[in-house]
């Protein structure tokens, strides 16, 4: 009857011995695993913090590209408007030079009435001459009046390039307010999701270090309540052996 008491006081302290083994370090690997789960979720929020600053520089750039767009658009239009403020200009001294030319052909004309009319060889010679020179200028008049006229065209084809320019720097800049728009909504999602993650961290690490320290408080006492009770299974033990090793005889 003794023997079987001491086998089973000694199956109890070998279970005590694997308990305690088991309990030793626990809270190290509770600290260890929160740790590791707190690393996790810093990578998490570290990734999202990265989404908001690269869609926050995103806004910037386009901002920035909306602006300059706008500064290119007016100032092609002041362009355009300097341009269109030469034309009545040009338009006017074609229309005097072309009344010039008129003038000048009619003068001619009268001229060769005269001579017709004129039996004088000096006199028709004189008269030659003037028609001579009025024929010059007329030509210089219509040389101007073509230089005006090419002029004009050029400026024309150039006030046209500007205002394609400027419909095509306007349908841009809708594009890049729209992009501005879509980006802007995208930031805002980015930034709730990661104040949610921060606010979930928040909640993760205060109950992880619940977690952690009540590993470490149950790992305190369980180790102090297993070496007394070890240590009196201990003492039954050797009490045991002692009796059976006494000579009653």
């Amino acid at each position: 009857m003794v023997q079987v008491t001491t086998e089973a006081l000694r199956m109890v302290r070998s279970s005590l011995t694997d308990f305690l083994a088991d309990v030793e370090g626990i809270g190290a690997r509770a600290a260890q695993q929160s740790d590791n789960i707190l690393h996790a979720c810093k990578l998490q929020m570290n990734r999202a913090q990265a989404d908001v600053d690269q869609s926050e520089a995103r806004i910037v750039a386009l901002t920035k590209e909306i602006r300059q767009t706008e500064e290119s658009i007016r100032n092609m239009e002041g362009e355009i408007k300097a341009l269109a403020a030469r034309v009545p200009g040009m338009e006017e001294q074609i229309r005097s030079l072309r009344g010039q030319e008129t003038g000048l052909e009619s003068q001619i004309s009268a001229l060769r009435s005269s001579m017709d009319s004129c039996d004088s060889p000096e006199a028709r010679e004189q008269i030659q001459d003037r028609i001579n020179g009025l024929r010059e200028r007329v030509s210089q008049c219509r040389d101007q009046q073509r230089s005006l006229e090419n002029a004009l065209r050029n400026l024309e084809d150039q006030k046209a390039r500007l205002q394609k320019q400027v419909n095509d720097a306007r349908s841009r800049m809708a594009r890049l307010e729209s992009d501005l728009a879509a980006e802007r909504n995208r930031c805002n999602r980015l930034r709730d999701k990661l104040e949610r993650l921060k606010m979930a961290f928040g909640r993760v690490e205060s109950d992880l270090q619940d977690y952690v320290s009540a590993a470490r408080g149950f790992e305190s006492s369980s180790t102090e309540s297993t070496h007394r009770n070890a240590s009196g299974v201990d003492l039954c033990i050797a009490g045991i052996e002692s009796y059976l090793a006494t000579d009653l005889k």
